[in-house]
Order: C-alpha cells, then structure tokens, then sequence
C-alpha cells in the first residue's frame, strides 16, 4: 500500500450526532429567541416613548381636552362628568374648568327655587358651556349680573349638542330647576346635528336623533345609544403621532391604504373649510342659497324641534326664546370672502330660515349680530378658535338681559 494514502487516510470515521432535521430545528430556535427579543424591545421602546409623551403632555399644547370631562350617556350620547376639573388649553387661551356635582361650571345650584325670583334655564352648545374662557366671564352670568336680585340663571350648555339633545336634556334635568323662562341658543352647525346621529367631531361618538314619520310627527331613534370604545389615538399618545405622521404624508396614508391598515377615503383639500367656523363641510353646507333634499329635511325636523319644545315649556307655565348664535364669518366681509366658498352659500340664509321658523311658530328670537358688526365683530371672537371671548361674551350678556328685561317687565318687577 502506498504510504501516503496511508497517511491521508483518517484515523477513523467521523459522524455526526445530529439528524437531518436538528439543524433546521437550532435555525428555527435561534429565529425564534431572536424574533422575540426584537418584540421585546420593540415593546419596551413604545412604552418608553408612550411614557415620555404622557409626561411632556404631547398633543395637549394646542387643543382642548373635551373627552377628559365627558362620560357616556345611553340618552343624550355623552354629558359633562361629575366633580372634574381640568385645564383647556389652546394658543389663545388656558382656562380650569371645573363640574360640579350635577356636571355643571359654577356653584351647584338648588333645585327650589327660591321666592320671588325669576329663574332661567339656559340651553345650548359650546358657546354657553364657554369652556374657552373663565367662568365669571360666560354671558349667562354677566345676564344674571344685570338682572339681579330679580332671576338666577342656570347654564346647561354642552359643546357640541344640537337641538335635539337641548330638548332632551330640557325634558331630563331643565324642568328640574323649574324655570320660569327658556333660552335656547342655536349655532348654525345645529340644522345638520339635528338630522345626524353621531358627533360633527367624530363617527365614532354617537347620539339621538329625531325623524318625522309620515304624519309629521317626531320619533326619537338611536336610543340607547350605541357605547363606541375610546379611539386608539386617544387612548395612545404614540398611537396618535404615527398617525398624525402617516396622515400628513400622502405615500405613506396611500401605502397604508393599499396595506388595508387604513380608510381609503384620502383628504379632499378641494371641500370649503371656512376659518372662524367650527365643523366641517357638512355641516357648513347649510348656508346653501339653493335648498337640497338633505337640507329640507335637516330644517323640518329643526322647526318640528323648536315647536316641540315650545310646546313643552307652555305646558310649565314657563316662556321660551331663541338666540341665535352668529358665527365670525357671518360677520365678517372679508373673511367670507377669503374662505372660497361656492357661489350659491348666502352667509345670512341660516338666521333668514331660522327667524322664518320663529315667526310661524310665534318663538321670539334675539340676533346680536347688529351689536356684533356695529362696533366690529372681529374683537369678540378668539381669532383661531371660533368661539367669543371674553368681551364678546359680555355683549351677548348685555344684549339678553336688555332684551328679557323689556319682555318680562312683569315678572321681574
């Protein structure tokens, strides 16, 4: 034998202990241990970053927290919390806003009334809750300020109520109260929140809503109202940045959209989006000159509202006034202008409809609107946020209690 292939042969046979299967397995093992430390950290990165946006309050600079101080209501959709306080901050202002015991701003009110006094019921949205500025401010208390010793006024106001919940809530926790007049704000975005069944703000809150049946008569649909779970933005302060990040750039939302992980519905830029006005462009499509099918049916079940609701406070020996609530760029020329809306919207075609409605139900009715413009409207709104401020909110006050004291010479005597 030759002596190198003795050398080169080995000196016994080499196996091996694994089968042909084990590699696989170590390679899945270490695929696995590997998959779940990135999770891991993945998870433990977001709770950082999740902890560090709560601590630096992100998102909370430039916008009022409003689902902090609401809670479900099966009835009315949603109503201001008990016992809660909590600060509402924009550019333009930082407000605490506190609730009493009954959920509403002030001290708490009894619910005798006390002798020889006129006592006032105050409905509405936004404007009469006045979150946006402090609550010695409100007109509702610059009005009982100027009517007092004679009345008190309780203010019910809840942002973002329409009509029909004014009524309901009238019907619920106004007649408590016993008062001896109604006033009953009403906001332009109230005609479509009349004939909707969730929150201008959000699909996924949601609230009654009226339809008239064949004879014209109001029926209450949507009760109890469906309970919608907190948005994940709301709920994650992290969840909310991606996606204000993904929103804001079109190749990302288009590629999220075309993943399923978002709705397909991409931004329309081409829909009005009047400044000094809050909601959206359905709610803004009101002001059309020409009346659509959507919006004669949004106005019938309005003036059926209204009727409704003078009957009810007839029927408490009580009296019921309209005030209506111009919005900035009603008054403003300029601002009108500027928003590029469609030529047939008329900027006086909602409170024109409203006052029509008041006379042929025979509801008085009170527009500010001259005092507004007379002296320049723009010094009583907040310039961004839609909302009077403080001085205009005194103007409306004035103007209320001028105008009640003149009607009521009588019981206020």
């Amino acid at each position: 034998m030759d002596r190198s292939q003795t050398l080169n042969r080995p000196k016994y046979t080499q196996t091996s202990s694994l089968t042909p299967a084990e590699p696989l397995k170590q390679f899945t093992g270490r695929l696995f241990i590997k998959g779940t430390l990135l999770v891991a950290s993945l998870g433990i990165a977001s709770g950082l970053a999740e902890l560090a946006l709560r601590i630096s309050h992100y998102g909370e600079a430039n916008r009022t927290p409003l689902q902090k101080l609401m809670e479900y209501d099966p009835l009315l959709g949603w109503r201001h919390k008990r016992n809660i306080s909590s600060e509402m901050v924009s550019d333009e202002f930082r407000i605490n806003v506190q609730y009493n015991a009954e959920g509403w701003r002030g001290p708490r009110r009894s619910f005798n009334k006390p002798p020889n006094v006129f006592r006032i019921v105050v409905l509405g949205d936004s404007f009469v809750d006045g979150y946006a500025i402090p609550a010695q401010d409100r007109f509702t208390e610059v009005l009982e300020a100027n009517l007092r010793p004679q009345a008190d006024v309780i203010n019910l106001g809840i942002a973002g109520y329409s009509t029909d919940q004014e009524l309901l809530l009238l019907e619920q926790e106004g007649w408590k109260y016993a008062p001896d007049l109604v006033v009953l704000a009403f906001y332009y975005n109230d005609v479509w929140g009349n004939g909707s069944h969730y929150f201008s703000e959000s699909t996924r809150t949601q609230k009654p809503v009226f339809f008239l049946d064949a004879g014209g008569n109001l029926n209450l649909s949507n009760v109890p109202v469906p309970y919608s779970a907190p948005a994940l933005q709301d709920r994650f302060k992290l969840y909310g940045l991606v996606r204000t990040a993904v929103k804001g750039n079109r190749l990302l939302y288009a590629a999220t959209v075309k993943a399923g992980l978002a709705d397909s519905t991409l931004p329309d830029h081409s829909r009005p989006s009047p400044t000094g006005a809050a909601g959206g462009a359905e709610e803004f499509a009101v002001y059309h000159a020409t009346e659509t099918p959507e919006l004669a049916r949004e106005w019938s079940i309005t003036q059926a509202l209204l009727r409704k609701m003078k009957q009810e406070v007839e029927q408490h020996d009580a009296h019921l006034i309209i005030l209506y609530v111009p919005t900035r760029i009603e008054l403003l020329p300029a601002e009108w202008s500027g928003a590029h809306l469609p030529q047939d919207y008329d900027h006086n075609v909602v409170v024109q409809r409203l006052v029509k409605i008041c006379q042929a139900e025979n509801i008085p009715n009170l527009d500010p609107s001259d005092r507004f413009t007379s002296v320049g409207a723009d010094r009583f709104y907040y310039t961004r946020d839609p909302h009077w401020n403080a001085t205009g909110h005194h103007l409306v006050g004035e103007t209320l209690a001028g105008y009640i004291r003149s009607s009521q010479q009588a019981a206020l005597r």
